[in-house]
């Protein structure tokens, strides 16, 4: 038998240096002063989606523009990263983002400001059209991982997915 992989999905993750204090603190400050926006948030504030403009948020913009140009390079794409738009979350127990796509967007991600223990997982879902409501019943046991359906991945402070 011959089998190739040609539709995979990558996920790429990148632990990196900030000062989350103080981007706590700024977005902390930011929800206080900004009653911010309903979208697919659950029970937390959505910031507006101009945070990639605000000056004090510009070493993460860095960072995720450094590390957008590391996935380009890696999928030998012939263009520059550029930011469409970004904002923040915040979740308190019982808070979350239901599940939700980000049409018109070529990679999306998140940035993990905080975490704390058992704060909850990002799910990911198999993104090809259809492939929800067509996949076919599984033997029992754990499958290779080319073949989940969906996948929940830590919140780990400081890294971006």
């Amino acid at each position: 038998m011959i089998i190739e992989k040609f539709f995979p999905t990558f996920v790429y993750a990148k632990d990196v240096k900030l000062d989350n204090n103080k981007l706590t603190q700024d977005i902390v400050n930011w929800s206080n002063q900004d009653k911010g926006v309903q979208k697919t948030n659950h029970k937390g504030w959505h910031s507006t989606t101009d945070m990639g403009n605000k000056p004090e948020y510009q070493l993460l913009v860095t960072e995720l523009l450094r590390m957008q140009k590391e996935i380009y390079d890696h999928e030998h794409l012939d263009r520059y990263a550029r930011l469409g738009n970004m904002w923040a979350n915040i979740n308190p127990p019982g808070g979350y983002n239901r599940p939700h796509v980000h049409p018109n967007s070529l990679f999306s991600g998140v940035y993990y400001v905080k975490t704390q223990e058992n704060c909850g997982k990002i799910v990911l879902y198999d993104p090809r059209p259809g492939i929800q409501t067509n996949m076919p019943s599984r033997v029992k046991g754990q499958p290779p991982k080319h073949l989940w359906k969906e996948v929940h991945l830590d919140s780990v402070e400081g890294r971006i997915i």
